[in-house]
């Protein structure tokens, strides 16, 4: 449970946020200069089934920009589509 806070922290998200993020939650809190490029980044990581390693910048409710770095890599369900990803994220410095 306190990774689930971590991540949320580290993507501005207040505690009245799901603990886990949904794709959609986490596309979000992106940087809006950064959404379109992260997003198609990790898309064709996923397509590929190869480890990813991705660093963008989170903007907060409160406008507070973090920059995060994401390792890791998509598990895949029995029809093909992403379940989750095993990896980690950390604050990172740009």
């Amino acid at each position: 449970m306190a990774r689930a806070r971590s991540k949320r922290a580290m993507h501005g998200l207040g505690p009245d946020c799901p603990l886990e993020l949904t794709g959609e939650i986490w596309s979000s809190s992106v940087h809006d200069a950064d959404r379109e490029q992260v997003v198609a980044k990790l898309k064709d990581y996923i397509a590929s089934g190869e480890t990813y390693r991705i660093c963008y910048r989170t903007v907060g409710a409160d406008d507070t920009v973090r920059w995060v770095l994401g390792m890791g890599r998509a598990v895949s369900g029995r029809d093909g589509d992403p379940e989750r990803f095993v990896g980690s994220m950390s604050r990172s410095l740009p």
